[in-house]
């Protein structure tokens, strides 16, 4: 089981830090495409497009390999050393799916030319790297 717990880490690990670069990355090239000439921000909506994709990866990773390592390494959600904040890390898991739910809708909006949902994206971009690093705090003061 130890190996099968080590893979499952660090399948979790490079999840995280997929998901860590989308996080940091596509508030990036938001800035870049509001600021971008039309014929730019098609190239940079279409990257932000493929990193969106890499970030649904990275998130399913997550979903997958976290409840298998709850069962595997600890033996249940009733065995973790401190419960509290590991459901105080799936709200916020929750919280963050929709933050990038509603980032994801208002950047479309913000794509299609709409100013004030352009001027809104920087909002959803901290919003989530609050919500990211808050999760990761969680994680680590529940799984010491």
């Amino acid at each position: 089981m130890s190996f099968l717990n080590s893979i499952l880490l660090w399948l979790h690990l490079g999840s995280l830090g997929l998901a860590g670069a989308a996080t940091f990355g596509l508030p990036v090239v938001g800035a870049q495409l509001a600021r971008a000439e039309p014929a730019g921000r098609a190239a940079l909506g279409a990257v932000a497009m493929q990193i969106t994709k890499l970030a649904n990866l990275a998130l399913a990773g997550l979903l997958v390999t976290g409840p298998i390592m709850v069962g595997t390494k600890f033996g249940g959600l009733g065995k973790l050393p401190d419960p509290a904040w590991f459901w105080a890390k799936m709200v916020l898991v929750v919280v963050l799916l929709g933050v990038i739910h509603m980032g994801r809708a208002n950047a479309k909006k913000a794509m299609g030319g709409d100013g004030t949902a352009a001027a809104r994206q920087p909002k959803f971009a901290l919003a989530g790297i609050v919500v990211y690093l808050s999760v990761i705090l969680c994680a680590v003061v529940s799984f010491g």
